[in-house]
């Protein structure tokens, strides 16, 4: 039996969003909305997550049970992470613990991409609410 692969993205990649396809036409099953420790920013086109030590910092997205570890490498060029060369890499892919949002207390292990600051970029612009959908279609009043 193989074991399972799960993604958590909070982005560009979340269903209904610019890359959506990336995940969907490759047969990657939507497990659920699902949250992580980190903090959000706007890098312009797209958000990227920094990993925080702080319980307050939370990221929402949703979690994939991917059909095999190659989508990884599928999605490691589109988040311009090079393994052999991370230090450079835009992004870099790591495991994290994702709580189900609709089962409080369940979690997974899961893959994600996180923004490498060292890279010399800019933190970008704080997205307070952890949720890049929202803040992307805030709903109106």
């Amino acid at each position: 039996m193989r074991e399972r692969t799960y993604l958590f993205v909070y982005g560009t990649l979340m269903n209904g969003m610019e890359a959506e396809e990336l995940l969907v036409d490759k047969s990657a099953r939507l497990i659920g909305r699902g949250k992580i420790s980190g903090e959000l920013v706007d890098l312009g086109e797209f958000p990227g997550a920094i990993q925080s030590t702080n319980p307050s910092d939370v990221v929402f997205g949703e979690v994939y049970e991917l059909p095999g570890e190659a989508v990884l490498r599928r999605l490691d060029a589109y988040e311009e992470y090079d393994t052999a060369n991370p230090a450079g890499s835009l992004f870099l892919r790591d495991r994290v613990q994702v709580e189900l949002v609709d089962k409080p207390g369940v979690g997974v292990e899961a893959w994600t991409y996180f923004y490498n600051q060292r890279r010399g970029r800019p933190k970008g612009r704080p997205i307070r609410s952890g949720d890049y959908r929202s803040y992307r279609q805030p709903v109106s009043s």
